[in-house]
């Protein structure tokens, strides 16, 4: 009888494993690229992604926007780089504030100057997001993420 608990829990296991992050917070895949990224532990348990950068075999990878909904509502995002799907440096809103990620990690501590870089990769994700929702034809969304940038940009000031 053990033998069938223990059959049972090494799936369990692999699963959990397969759809964790380097510094143990979840994966979920962008459906529309296919493209797994690490959810920010601010944002655990939310429905659906979408990541704007690039992705390398089957991570995101780079620097972009990843918007977090819950069931079609806007939840948060998080603009700065990724690497191999995991948070690197940038910025995340979480609808209460913003939240500093240097090397994968919220910061709480760290120098000014490198909040300030993490804000200006912030800052210069949501402007390359929004020159991308331009070229779309998405204006009004382009605009909304300009505003960001600049907000972004401002934060240090």
């Amino acid at each position: 009888m053990r033998h069938a608990h223990f059959l049972v829990t090494i799936p369990a296991l692999i699963l959990l494993i397969a759809n964790t992050g380097t510094a143990g917070e979840p994966r979920i895949i962008d459906k529309t690229t296919g493209c797994s990224v690490e959810l920010p532990l601010a944002l655990d348990g939310m429905a659906t992604v979408n990541w704007s950068g690039s992705c390398l075999k089957g991570l995101g990878d780079g620097v972009g926007v990843l918007r977090v909904f819950d069931h079609g509502t806007f939840k948060g995002a998080y603009f700065g780089s990724l690497k191999e799907g995991a948070l690197a440096a940038g910025v995340l809103d979480d609808g209460k504030g913003y939240v500093v990620y240097l090397a994968g990690h919220p910061a709480d501590n760290a120098d000014r100057s490198e909040f300030l870089k993490a804000f200006d990769l912030a800052s210069n994700a949501a402007r390359a997001f929004s020159n991308r929702l331009q070229a779309e034809g998405k204006q009004v969304s382009a605009k909304h993420y300009q505003k960001i940038a600049e907000q972004l940009g401002q934060q240090m000031d």
